[in-house]
């Protein structure tokens, strides 16, 4: 039978990195940030409706999303599925203990803040487009007390998916179900990094080529006019960001590392 594995975490962490990783290994089929977060909320969400308030089938709607994995990914020949999303979001951890066909099992991608926020400015450098950039060009002449990077960081920082991954992984410890991958370890040891994964997920071991990965098919980044998803795939190496944030930044956002404890 199929097993259903998670992850979630920290974006520019080296998410899809590790997914194109992964899906060297012909049993396992590891995804881009997928839709089934929303999806299965929603239809969760059908219990609060009036509607269904009024003639409650609690037990149609259970069928359906004790069967929703395997339904979605019956086409996927691989023997293990990794699913990228919000999965360690208090709410939708609480569906995920009712509703996975399997142990549960999430990689939790982190990284030290300022490199995420310098992560997301070198986006925005490589990318005119990037809706960041956009933004700023829309309101650049009525800012009273902001600079462009105070404008860009308090944009990164509010992101909804960046709030909400990093006030759920406050909550997280390593467990059985919770494996922390810290990005400088990972680009750093990554023979060691995969071979852990695999232990916590217990899959057998595969030779990885670190020097030829393919790049993650799937993601549509020229609809939003960026490169966030495209990772180097000769050599593994964090990319030599020359930013420098101010010191009043790095000490405002330097709190969300705690999962360093």
């Amino acid at each position: 039978m199929k097993k259903i594995f998670f992850m979630s975490g920290l974006a520019r962490a080296g998410n899809t990195l590790l997914s194109s990783i992964l899906n060297e290994n012909p049993n396992i089929y590891a995804t881009g940030k997928s839709a089934n977060v929303e999806i299965m909320h929603r239809i969760f969400d059908i219990k609060e409706t009036d509607l269904h308030k009024e003639y409650p089938q609690d037990f149609g709607v259970d069928n359906i999303l004790n069967s929703y994995f395997t339904n979605f990914y019956s086409d996927i020949e691989e023997d293990y599925v990794i699913e990228r999303g919000e999965w360690i979001t208090p709410y939708n951890l609480n569906i995920l203990r009712q509703y996975c066909p399997n142990e549960i099992k999430i990689i939790v991608m982190v990284r030290n803040i300022e490199d995420v926020i310098k992560s997301f400015l070198g986006v925005c450098e490589r990318n005119p487009n990037y809706y960041i950039n956009e933004q700023y060009e829309l309101n650049k002449n009525n800012l009273m007390y902001k600079d462009e990077i105070d404008f860009k960081v308090d944009m990164i920082m509010s992101n909804q998916h960046n709030v909400n991954m990093l006030s759920s992984i406050q909550n997280l410890e390593p467990s059985k179900e919770i494996m922390f991958v810290d990005y400088d370890n990972f680009i750093c040891n990554v023979d060691e990094t995969i071979n852990n994964i695999y232990r916590f997920l217990n899959i057998d071991t595969y030779k990885h080529n670190f020097s030829n990965i393919k790049q993650l098919q799937g993601y549509n980044d020229e609809y939003f006019y960026n490169d966030t998803h495209t990772i180097q795939t000769k050599k593994i190496k964090k990319r030599d960001l020359k930013i420098e944030l101010p010191d009043y930044i790095i000490e405002k956002y330097s709190k969300y590392n705690t999962w360093k404890k």
